[in-house]
């Protein structure tokens, strides 16, 4: 028995070994114990974190990178689908931001399956109204989103939906400069030559999403230049095969208007009849 027991101490001191790895930042944050780095973004820097036996994430920011109102924005929020700040902190070089550790992002899935096509477009359309539902309560508080992506959508194991990442949300209906991920921009976004409906913008966004759910690619494969993408955000018709539902293609050409005061709101879209 004392020999199996040394065995499972063996092991269990293996496997921690295992998920821990060295870090750039300090191992305990507070109440919190950093495990390993997971994912290296342009202005963050994500962590496992380990706080009484449950997983987290740990996002580091720069503090010189930290321009918006990433922090106040999201905790203000509270909603079944968007993400909650279970805890946050700073020190001389970062803030930290602490959430659950959901199972993946939608972003991770689209890799992984591919789409969801024709034989599965109820689960795009059970995603899509959460993600709708998550724009609609975020532009009620008069925040517009400006990054609608698969991988801000963090899905649990029961096809849960939670927004997260705030990081370049303005608390406004007017924005007046490009923000955002370039294959997800709106005509207006990516030129942003003058203030544009940052609401507007968020459903374009949200036909980038759909389109990409339910073909599993993005529209502008061609594109190798940032002139290229725009040309082609410009002038690209979103269209779908024959196999998928006319009101699923309905929905999509409404999202997808190049003019931005013909497209749904977040409420319209959602009593589309393509959600009946």
């Amino acid at each position: 028995e004392q020999k199996n027991s040394s065995k499972e101490i063996i092991n269990s001191l293996k496997m921690f070994d295992s998920m821990i790895s060295e870090i750039d930042i300090p191992r305990h944050i507070d109440e919190f114990l950093i495990m390993k780095k997971f994912q290296d973004g342009g202005f963050s820097t994500l962590y496992h974190a380990f706080r009484n036996a449950e997983c987290f994430v740990c996002k580091a920011i720069k503090k010189e990178k930290y321009i918006g109102k990433e922090i106040e924005i999201q905790k203000s929020l509270t909603h079944d689908n968007i993400e909650e700040i279970i805890h946050h902190c700073e020190d001389s070089k970062n803030i930290y931001i602490f959430t659950k550790l959901e199972d993946e992002s939608l972003e991770e899935y689209l890799e992984k399956f591919g789409r969801f096509g024709t034989n599965y477009e109820f689960l795009a359309k059970i995603i899509m109204q959460q993600i709708l539902e998550a724009i609609r309560y975020v532009h009620a508080k008069g925040i517009s989103f400006c990054d609608v992506k698969p991988g801000n959508f963090l899905m649990t194991r029961n096809l849960e939906i939670k927004l997260h990442d705030f990081g370049c949300a303005v608390e406004s209906q007017s924005v007046s400069e490009t923000r955002g991920t370039p294959y997800y921009l709106s005509p207006e976004a990516i030129d942003a030559s003058q203030s544009y409906d940052g609401f507007a913008s968020d459903i374009w966004s949200c036909g980038v999403v759909l389109y990409r759910m339910l073909t599993g690619e993005l529209p502008y494969k061609k594109a190798r230049t940032m002139t290229q993408l725009r040309d082609l955000i410009h002038s690209v018709k979103f269209e779908l095969d024959d196999e998928f539902s006319a009101s699923a293609s309905d929905l999509l050409s409404k999202m997808t208007q190049k003019d931005p005061t013909k497209r749904p709101t977040a409420e319209d879209a959602l009593h589309h009849n393509w959600f009946e």
